[in-house]
């Protein structure tokens, strides 16, 4: 698991009306635009997240997905989900702000 920012895991609110994974993504996406998760940082996986925040597997796939098309995660088969690199995360800022 990537510890360098565990502590800055997202923090879900249960009751909230928005819904979960909607947080998890929106909190990552964040993150790696601010910087706190650097350009081209292996994630977790979808299941360390899935237990690391205690919401299921389906949960962490949907934020995962939706950041993907966004731009803003990038999977590679076989080695994991990353972070994109710095050229790619200002490609998702123009595309963001439309």
């Amino acid at each position: 698991m990537a510890d360098e920012w565990i502590s800055d895991l997202p923090v879900l609110r249960q009751t909230s009306r928005i819904e979960l994974w909607i947080q998890v993504r929106d909190q990552l996406a964040e993150r790696i635009l601010d910087g706190r998760i650097p350009p081209d940082h292996k994630l977790w996986s979808q299941i360390e997240l899935a237990n690391a925040l205690a919401v299921s597997r389906g949960t962490t796939i949907r934020a995962y997905e939706a950041l993907q098309e966004m731009g803003l995660v990038v999977q590679v088969r076989g080695k994991g989900i990353y972070s994109p690199l710095p050229d790619e995360i200002a490609a998702a800022r123009k595309k963001l702000k439309r």
